[in-house]
């Protein structure tokens, strides 16, 4: 699977799996800007989506945007957001986007973010 694809097929998997030995936590860090569904509505709504294919972008439409939407109903991740650039003479007119602190462009480095959150359709 490649991080540049722009599908996902929606899987469902306990967290032991998809986690392995790794740490990992809760984070509702969002709860108090906005409220969040009901943990039942939550779940349905998620479990409509298994095996659904969906668009699927590192900066637009990642794994952190569908959670977002599922629990409070806004599309949105923290992991990709603008750096701030110099004003100098020779510098980008845009902004490079970061994903979870790594710049776009370096598989190298969101390769370990996207392995679990999109599955190559054609597989």
């Amino acid at each position: 699977m490649s991080v540049l694809t722009d599908k996902a097929i929606v899987k469902k998997e306990r967290l032991s799996v998809v986690a392995g030995k790794d740490k990992y936590r809760v984070n509702n860090k969002h709860d108090r800007k906005y409220s969040p569904r009901p943990p039942i509505e939550i779940v349905r709504r998620a479990e409509e989506k298994v095996g659904q294919e969906m668009l699927f972008k590192v900066t637009s439409d990642n794994c952190e945007h569908f959670v977002n939407e599922l629990r409070y109903g806004v599309s949105r991740s923290d992991q990709v957001r603008p750096q701030p650039v110099s004003l100098s003479p020779g510098t980008r007119p845009f902004p490079p986007l970061t994903v979870a602190g790594h710049p776009v462009g370096a598989p190298s480095s969101l390769e370990p973010y996207a392995w679990a959150k999109a599955v190559d359709p054609g597989q």
